[in-house]
Order: C-alpha cells, then structure tokens, then sequence
C-alpha cells in the first residue's frame, strides 16, 4: 500500500480498510501507537483526499480503543494541523461516513481475527493456545474454532467467516 500511496495511486476499500486496521496486528500498545503515527504519516502523502479522510477516520474511531487519552489527542493535533483534518472533523463527514467506516473497521478486524485463527488451526494448535498467541479471549476464539470445524483441515477463511457470523447471529438474538 505504500508504495501505491507513493506513485499517487487509489487505494481501493480493502486497502484502505487493512491501512486502517493495520495497528491491530501489532502486539502491545506502543507497537500499535507507533503504527498509528506512520499510518497518519502515510494518509497526508495520498492525493485523494477523500480516500484519506476516510482512513484517519477510521483510525479515530477506534484510537482511544487502543491508545491512552493524551496519545490520542496528540494524533488529533497533529491531524488538525492539515487540510485533511479539517474535513475530518466537518460535522456532515463524521455522522454521514462514520458508521460505514466504523462497520467496515469492525468487519475487517473480524476477517483478520479469523485468518489468524485459520492459519493457526492449520497448524493444529488448540483454541486456547490461539487465544495466548492472539491476546484475544478464549470464547471469541472457541466461537471462531467452533465455526472452523466443519472446514478442517483446509479452513478456507471465507467460508469460515461466514459460518461464524450464522454462529455470532444466532447467539445475538437469543
């Protein structure tokens, strides 16, 4: 994606979603802040303001999720500082795309969280050890295993994806 962002190319959703989410994948919280900071970094080189708007965000959205208060204010300053910051914080852009973004913030953690888990199944490790290796809650993980089962040995993560929100939607409405 970078270097995408480098030649002045657009980044399609999915790329924009995993830009977004990509603090997720790293483990402890200044891992995850300093990713925060380069992915900033990044949204103020692309030329479509609109695609960077909607990755910082998405980044917003979920920062005081995984980084102390002062932190995230800090991120807000320094996005403030720019163009893009300004239209993030116009109060049309945060109430008409929030809630997409949100949505497809949550759903591409979910997708992310589920590879992870396929790819560990794969290499027969047990929901518990998962869920250590993860840093996610045992029952997040056993749900995502349960929904797995029936799609060993292979896990074909679509698939997978889509039996555990039959599973998730279940357990919601009861």
């Amino acid at each position: 994606m970078e270097e995408k962002i480098r030649r002045g190319e657009k980044l399609d959703g999915e790329d924009r979603i995993r830009l977004m989410t990509l603090p997720l994948t790293v483990k402890g919280t200044e891992g995850k802040q300093e990713v925060i900071l380069k992915t900033v970094a990044l949204t103020q080189k692309m030329r479509d303001h609109h695609e960077a708007v909607e990755v910082l965000a998405g980044l917003l959205t979920f920062t005081d999720k995984i980084i102390d208060e002062s932190y995230r204010q800090r991120i807000e300053e320094e996005i403030e500082m720019t163009q893009i910051g300004k239209m993030i914080f116009d109060k049309g852009l945060k109430e008409g795309i929030g809630q997409g973004i949100s949505q497809g913030i949550t759903q591409g953690t979910d997708r992310k969280l589920i590879d992870q888990c396929c790819r560990k199944l794969r290499k027969e490790k047990t929901p518990a050890r998962i869920a250590e290796d993860l840093e996610e809650p045992v029952e997040v993980i056993g749900i995502i295993c349960r929904a797995a089962e029936s799609f060993a040995p292979d896990y074909d993560e679509e698939r997978v994806y889509r039996a555990w929100i039959k599973i998730t939607k279940g357990t919601q409405n009861s």
